[in-house]
This record gives C-alpha cells, structure tokens and sequence, in this order.
C-alpha cells in the first residue's frame, strides 16, 4: 500500500490535516535519538525510549478525530492502546477531569484546556505538552493516571498492516525501540 491508498482511507473518514505546519498530509515516522528528532516531538523527549500512551495532537485546540497508522516494515517494536471508555469514572471524577486546568504548550505559545472536554467529546492527554495549572489540575492529573494506569494492547506491525485510532478516545503510545531498527510507519492525521 503507498501514500494515496492510506489517504483514500483518511479521506472517507474526513479531512486529512498536516501534524505541522508546512508538513506533507503522510508523515513518515521512524525512531529517532532525542538529538536527531524534530523540536517539540516526543521522539525529543524520549528518543527511542518507549512513548507514553497520549492523544495526538493534544496541542491543537481540538485534536484530530482519528490517526490513522500503517506499517512499512515489521516490526516487533508495537504501538500500545488503550481504551479510555475502559475506565469508569465517577460523577465526581468527571467533573474534575472537566475542571482541572492544563496549561498546552504549542508552536504559537499555548492555551487552557482541559483532560476531558465538556460534553465528554475528547479526552485530551499529552504530558509532553500539557501541565497541571491549578491544584484541581492537579487533582485531575492524579485521577487520570490512577484510571489509565492498565495494560495497554499491545500490536506488533506486519508490512501493509493499516490502523485506524479513534483520537477522542483512544490514547497510544510505542514500546522502547532501537535506533537502527527498520520501523516505519506512516502516519495520517483526519479532523
């Protein structure tokens, strides 16, 4: 499968978006040491470490609905789910994932959001950008962990091997990796 078959797929679930500005619709990803990855990554926090579970583009205002990944090479290095409607939250709980303010660091300087969006659309959770602002930000932060703190599926990529994540729902992350390991996946963003 090549770049047009995955945006084929993007493009029947919505509008296939750039993860940057200026960036091609597929972006090619690849382990890379923390010196070699793009700013602000979270290859540039973790090189080629293990990537928390997270929802892409949690610096955007509203992230994208879905990414959608495929695998251009096998790898045992796997990409991790996990199911946040796993979780059974409490009433109390929801009202402070809906309350506590994160402070989202992006390109233009930041924002306010934040974990759960009202009318519990999105869970929005990237602490490579997002910061507790409030101690109820905090107390949202404790809660989080404490709910998201379960074994993720874990999927080994076969070559041509297509996912498609629901964004607002589901956080994923990648296990720990070697710098040479041949691992590429594209990457498709959809709003």
């Amino acid at each position: 499968m090549g770049d047009e078959d995955i945006l084929d797929v993007a493009k029947k679930l919505g509008r296939p978006v750039p993860s940057r500005r200026g960036a091609s619709l597929v972006d090619s990803l690849r382990p890379r040491t923390r010196e070699a990855a793009l700013p602000r990554s979270l290859s540039a926090i973790h090189g080629v470490g293990g990537f928390p579970l997270h929802t892409d583009g949690a610096h955007w205002p509203v992230p994208p609905r879905y990414v959608l990944l495929q695998a251009k090479a096998s790898s045992e290095c796997a990409t991790t789910l996990f199911d946040s409607r796993q979780v059974i939250w409490s009433s109390e709980q929801v009202e402070l994932l809906t309350r506590g303010v994160f402070y989202v660091s992006d390109a233009a300087g930041g924002f306010p959001a934040t974990l759960l969006s009202r009318g519990l659309k999105w869970l929005r959770f990237d602490l490579g950008c997002m910061t507790p602002a409030n101690g109820t930000g905090i107390r949202a932060l404790d809660v989080a962990r404490a709910g998201l703190n379960r074994t993720p599926v874990r999927l080994p990529w076969q070559v041509g091997m297509t996912l498609v994540i629901d964004n607002w729902r589901c956080l994923h992350g990648r296990e720990p990796t070697l710098e040479d390991e041949d691992r590429v996946v594209m990457r498709v963003l959809v709003t």
